[in-house]
């Protein structure tokens, strides 16, 4: 016989897509870890892009990590011959990451799936776009962004989103020059037409020169000829 609910317990509130996951694994496991990883509750990381929550993400499951002595799986390569602990503590957090991602994360893990460690910075890497193209888009959005609602406290707010975003992709190896200003400065001034065009040849120009490489200047697109009419 089913009990009536409690009056002092609120009905399980339904969201979509889900926001967070809950992370039980087995705890009859002869490592400590499994008690550590037991019941946790963690957020779920969205597709890449401008809404994904990486930076959150990261901080949330790296915290719980280094709360329970496994963020070195994460952190550090894992060796050759990796001690009885170590493959122990990679299984888990393997386990975790997959169970904290949407599954449209789960394409860019799939050939780490048993590596922590790769899948970590697999994951960095779709979502942190640290290339010229990448930095230049968030310094667009800044110079572009405009306050559409009388609502001061949600722009502030917006407008520290997209810095936040920004200072991720800047660090001591690559640091923000100013050319990353000006070819965003340029693509801020040109016609909405050549944008996919100059857009492309970013991208070019990061793969040819590497992404920890500044690619070379570009010249000015007053001397390109526009494209001729349909």
């Amino acid at each position: 016989m089913t009990s009536p609910p409690s009056p002092f317990l609120k009905p399980p509130v339904t969201t979509s897509p889900t926001m967070s996951t809950s992370v039980n694994l087995a705890s009859d496991s002869p490592y400590a870890t499994s008690q550590k990883l037991s019941n946790a509750r963690l957020p779920v990381l969205k597709s890449p892009g401008p809404d994904s929550n990486y930076l959150d993400w990261e901080l949330v499951v790296l915290a719980y990590l280094e709360a329970a002595n496994l963020d070195y799986v994460v952190t550090q390569p894992m060796p050759v011959k990796p001690t009885d602990t170590w493959s122990a503590d990679n299984r888990f957090v393997c386990a975790v990451i997959t169970q904290a991602v949407d599954s449209s994360n789960l394409r860019y893990v799939r050939e780490h799936r048993r590596d922590a460690h790769r899948m970590w910075a697999a994951i960095m890497q779709a979502h942190q776009d640290s290339s010229t193209g990448g930095r230049v888009y968030w310094i667009r959005k800044l110079l572009l962004a405009k306050m559409e609602t009388d609502d001061m406290m949600e722009h502030i707010d917006t407008m520290a989103k997209y810095h936040e975003r920004l200072a991720s992709l800047v660090t001591k190896e690559k640091p923000l020059t100013a050319d990353d200003v000006h070819s965003a400065a340029l693509l801020s001034s040109i016609p909405q037409d050549w944008l996919h065009c100059v857009s492309k040849l970013t991208r070019r120009l990061d793969t040819a020169h590497g992404a920890s490489q500044s690619p070379p200047p570009m010249k000015p697109l007053a001397q390109a000829k526009p494209p001729l009419p349909p």
